[in-house]
């Protein structure tokens, strides 16, 4: 199994969708390490470069769990429960998991596909081809070699824009030889959030691995089915937050609304805190708004502070370096559970919030590749360096270069600017990145100053 993983603490889980790979994470996987998460994303089962057995039958549910669970021993052993993301086929994984092993989940935030509990009266194959027909997606994914065939007639770079800039909010229909329903030579814009690079990417897998492995997945909807006879009325019993966004066709599929919006969900999921809709967002909402995902950490925060300090409407904050900008994102995002904050070495500036996607950029044109936020952004190349120098070696030798316009922005008011409720600037002469390890003391008079005022 191909792995993606950046960072260091507690681990979460991230599982990719159909036509997808690990990739579709990439913003993801670098925010959440920087804010003191490991974040791991495999390429699933029939995947780019993890391997896919040829027989159709071995991408059964219980072999799909089968792979996590054996994924989670190997990478978080000294961990009992993950966090785990899911979306698409990586959703309905994450909720086979908590059916399965709901022991190794600690949380899970789902994006696109509801739980849909088995029904023992319906065959879901039946129930797609009732209500849509043959020509429905799933449906003609069912004959071994024959979309695959369609496929490439089209062109894999084709598929794949086509299937990732869809955005009718109605289901996807795949008549024979006529494949989306575009000329062959027409030219299909990508938004935004996509770039030509981000496509070649998933095309150069693709082109080496095939579609077949991923629809294998959808060949296996019926036996899924019979398998999943025992938990036939079991609940998906772990924390879970769903997102979807209101163009996703998962969303506008016939009775979803109402099954989300009038208790089915919450009877199925009874541990579930909260449902996200995103106003004009399609299927593929972690790529489209990757951003937003941070509500992921967030929401851990706020989770935590509501276990230590259940009868305490506000708490005292202090961060450092990452741990800054995490304590910024709570201010921003939940500003009435902050008595007070504390912030140490890294200034709060709307330049360098994760909404500015151009921000590893402009570090790499100020200082160059060597700089080490540059270098530590490919998954795995950073570490692989880093356990040739040593563990011991590496954190004696790693530094916090100082950044150019700081001083400026804190003394010429840029800084009060945006944060008005800024009281106070200390600087500590002769005082290194580390100033909680090297004068922990004179930060404990800090603290109670602060904490004095706002008493």
């Amino acid at each position: 199994m191909h792995v993606a993983e950046k960072g260091q603490g507690p681990l979460i889980l991230f599982i990719h969708g159909f036509p997808l790979l690990w990739y579709s994470w990439r913003h993801q996987i670098t925010a959440l390490a920087s804010l003191g998460y490991r974040a791991v994303a495999p390429d699933l089962r029939g995947y780019g470069d993890t391997d896919a057995p040829a027989e159709v039958s071995s991408y059964t549910c219980l072999h799909l769990v089968g792979d996590v669970i054996a994924l989670l021993d190997a990478v978080a052993a000294d961990q009992e429960k993950v966090f785990v993301v899911g979306h698409d086929w990586g959703a309905l994984i994450a909720w086979y998991l908590c059916l399965f092993r709901p022991d190794r989940v600690k949380a899970l935030v789902n994006l696109s596909v509801v739980f849909n509990p088995r029904n023992p009266n319906m065959k879901p194959l039946q129930v797609f081809k009732a209500v849509y027909g043959d020509d429905y997606y799933i449906c003609r994914f069912q004959e071994p070699g024959e979309i695959e065939a369609e496929f490439a007639q089209m062109g894999t770079e084709t598929v794949l824009k086509e299937f990732l800039t869809y955005r009718n909010p109605g289901p996807l229909f795949l008549p024979k030889g006529k494949g989306f329903g575009h000329p062959p030579d027409a030219q299909i814009a990508l938004p935004s959030w996509l770039s030509e690079e981000d496509v070649k990417y998933y095309a150069s897998k693709y082109e080496k691995a095939g579609f077949t492995g991923g629809i294998n997945y959808y060949r296996n909807i019926e036996l899924n089915w019979e398998l999943l006879a025992p938990w036939t009325g079991a609940q998906i019993k772990v924390p879970v937050k769903f997102i979807v966004g209101d163009l996703d066709l998962t969303y506008n599929a016939p009775g979803t609304k109402d099954y989300i919006n009038k208790g089915g969900f919450k009877k199925a999921v009874p541990l579930l805190e909260e449902v996200i809709v995103m106003e004009g967002v399609g299927h593929f909402i972690n790529e489209e708004k990757p951003d937003e995902l941070y509500v992921l950490v967030i929401g851990d925060l706020i989770g935590l502070i509501d276990l230590v300090a259940p009868n305490d409407e506000k708490v005292f904050v202090v961060g450092h370096d990452s741990g800054t900008y995490m304590a910024c994102f709570l201010c921003l995002f939940r500003a009435n559970r902050i008595e007070a904050l504390v912030n140490l070495s890294v200034v709060f500036s709307p330049n360098t919030s994760v909404s500015n996607r151009n921000w590893i950029k402009a570090l790499r044109a100020y200082y160059g590749d060597d700089y080490y936020i540059g270098g530590i952004q490919e998954p795995g190349e950073i570490e692989a360096e880093f356990e040739q120098i040593s563990t011991e070696i590496v954190i004696k030798e790693f530094l916090t270069l100082w950044t150019p316009g700081v001083k400026e922005y804190i003394h010429k008011g840029e800084f009060r600017r945006d944060v008005p409720l800024l009281e106070e600037i200390t600087i500590m002469e002769g005082v290194g990145h580390f100033i909680n390890q090297e004068k922990g003391d004179e930060l404990i008079s800090t603290f109670m100053t602060s904490s004095l005022r706002s008493d």
